[in-house]
């Protein structure tokens, strides 16, 4: 497998060559991990990437440093854990961003949880690349975040504020 082109968000499924490696992506979904998760992504940055782990600015996770072999090693556990989606282009839809403070299962939760369904749905439809979504709690603690669209509760539903 050969990675050649650049300038797009890295995914699992479709990683980007950087100077040491591939940098690969890794969404979680609704911004939550367990335990076991962090720990099975840490030994994969340590076994098959320079052994760090970013934070991006979306809420996601970026291990680098993989070849070729360590990726493909990367997939199979990633996908054993249930993190990766069936397509890159449902990957690279898949940009929601969850408050840290939602309680799990709570409104903002649902709404990120159905929002990334549809986003990772195979009939959805194309979004400029990089396009993000933010979803947040009453209480706003996202205002600051990158994204193209903020939904915020309001006392008649959600709130739908494109950035600009």
């Amino acid at each position: 497998m050969s990675f050649s082109v650049k300038g797009w968000c890295p995914g699992a499924l479709r990683p980007m060559r950087s100077g040491d490696g591939l940098v690969v992506r890794v969404r979680p979904r609704c911004g939550r991990l367990t335990a076991a998760e962090v720990q099975a992504i840490a030994a994969l940055a340590d076994r098959h990437g320079n052994g760090l782990i970013d934070l991006t600015g979306r809420a996601n996770l970026q291990l680098r440093g993989l070849d070729e072999a360590g990726h493909a090693r990367a997939l199979e556990a990633l996908g054993a854990l249930g993190l990766l989606d069936p397509t890159p282009e449902a990957e690279a839809r898949r940009n929601v961003m969850l408050s840290p403070f939602a309680p799990q299962g709570g409104p903002a939760w649902q709404q990120a949880e159905a929002l990334a369904r549809l986003l990772g749905a195979e009939d959805a439809p194309a979004l400029p690349a990089k396009f993000g979504f933010a979803v947040d709690d009453p209480v706003p603690v996202l205002a600051q975040a990158a994204c193209d669209i903020r939904l915020i509760p309001g006392p008649q539903g959600w709130c739908c504020h494109p950035e600009g």
